[in-house]
């Protein structure tokens, strides 16, 4: 962190990177696990959404002491293991299921942090108890904001929401809104023969790489 910059000098060890320089990611809701009928494992999101939430951090460390974070929820449902038998998850509602993220998707001029009151004031982008399953909301009491601690409006310079998070792909002809492909869809392309994709796998390992990866897909 350069401290030379007048933000990270008034933030320091407050708020984490990805706070100011991170932008909304995909967040995945009630996964559930199960065989096709080919016998091949899959899982399925009930739902998936772009959002940015920061939140409190439950555990701080020395490796990441921060008092606000990005938290991203985990997609575990109670229900997320019924294929394989039922009530596999008794103590479902005793973690919290909103964690530390760090998006691959950093910036460093973002929607938050072009204007000070696009962050401070702005409720909606913290994870309030609104915003958290009822169930569930005990066992993030550590992650959720209350609104009390979300600090007040600076009044420096005006609000800047009207400016949209770029969009990498409009060059190309690609909405942002069809940059995130399921794998399970991706398969189905590749089976049909409709779509001409030719699929690269990044992987650090070959092993990695041959323990799971998209049918058809070749290492990179």
């Amino acid at each position: 962190m350069d401290d030379e910059i007048e933000q990270h000098a008034i933030h320091g060890d407050k708020v984490s990177c990805c706070v100011c320089h991170s932008q909304a990611y995909v967040n995945c809701y009630s996964c559930h696990v199960g065989l096709d009928d080919k016998d091949l494992a899959y899982f399925k999101n009930e739902e998936e959404e772009e959002l940015f939430r920061i939140g409190r951090n439950p555990d701080p460390t020395e490796e990441r002491p921060e008092k606000w974070i990005v938290v991203r929820r985990v997609p575990v449902a109670k229900e997320t293991f019924e294929f394989y038998g039922k009530e596999l998850l008794p103590r479902f509602d005793r973690a919290n299921n909103w964690k530390y993220t760090s998006p691959h998707n950093i910036q460093r001029i973002t929607t938050q942090n072009r204007e000070c009151d696009n962050c401070h004031g702005n409720e909606e982008l913290f994870l309030t108890a609104d915003k958290v399953q009822p169930e569930v909301r005990r066992a993030n009491q550590s992650v959720v904001v209350p609104r009390e601690m979300i600090s007040e409006k600076q009044n420096r310079d005006k609000p800047d929401t009207e400016k949209q998070p770029r969009n990498y792909f409009s060059a190309v002809g690609v909405g942002a809104e069809t940059v995130f492909v399921k794998a399970v869809q991706v398969a189905e392309w590749i089976e049909s023969k409709e779509q001409k994709l030719q699929i690269i796998d990044c992987r650090m390992e070959e092993k990695s790489y041959q323990n799971g990866h998209v049918p058809g897909g070749y290492l990179f």
